[in-house]
């Protein structure tokens, strides 16, 4: 009578194993189904993204006209007011391509100074730096500043650092990091 209990019993585990094993092989091929219909979806948004990308690439974007009564308005307006819009715009324009960036560097100064604007602090400094760019074999522009447009760059920069311009930030930490500046 035991061996037939204990071959019953044996029989019984391996019953209970073999549903274990079949419930473990379904739920994994459920698991890996659920996976491959994630990768579909995904790979389809990619698909999706790069023709949308291309079609956007193909067009012409096409910037505000800027003619030098409407400029001179904006510098105006700017200038008298502190106006932050059309200091944007102005932005805007002044560091398109074709445009010579050392005539904004006075009206960064005035919204700087009068209106207290953090941007223009920082474009200060974008200015000075971008005016020895070309020219300069060092490893940073600010290298190569003469001395009297260091110390404007940098005292602007600053201000813009304390003002919490990101830009800014992260431009002065670099200038630390790289050791062209002390802290």
């Amino acid at each position: 009578m035991k061996p037939i209990k204990t071959l019953l019993k044996n029989q019984l585990i391996i019953l209970g194993l073999n549903k274990i094993i079949f419930l473990f092989l379904f739920l994994l091929m459920i698991n890996c189904r659920d996976k491959q219909v994630q990768k579909i979806e995904i790979e389809e948004k990619v698909v999706k993204s790069e023709t949308s990308l291309e079609k956007t690439s193909n067009e012409i974007v096409k910037t505000p006209s800027y003619n030098d009564v409407y400029i001179k308005q904006l510098k105006e307006q700017v200038i008298k007011k502190g106006n932050t819009n059309d200091f944007q715009e102005l932005t805007d324009f002044y560091f398109g391509d074709n445009t010579n960036k050392l005539e904004f560097l006075p009206i960064c100064k005035i919204m700087a100074d009068k209106y207290n604007d953090k941007d223009a602090s920082y474009y200060v400094y974008v200015i000075l730096e971008k005016k020895y760019k070309s020219n300069c074999q060092l490893k940073d522009p600010y290298l190569c500043m003469h001395e009297s447009d260091k110390k404007i760059a940098m005292k602007y920069l600053k201000k813009a650092v304390k003002q919490s311009q990101e830009g800014a930030k992260l431009k002065y930490e670099t200038l630390i990091k790289n050791e062209i500046i002390k802290y």
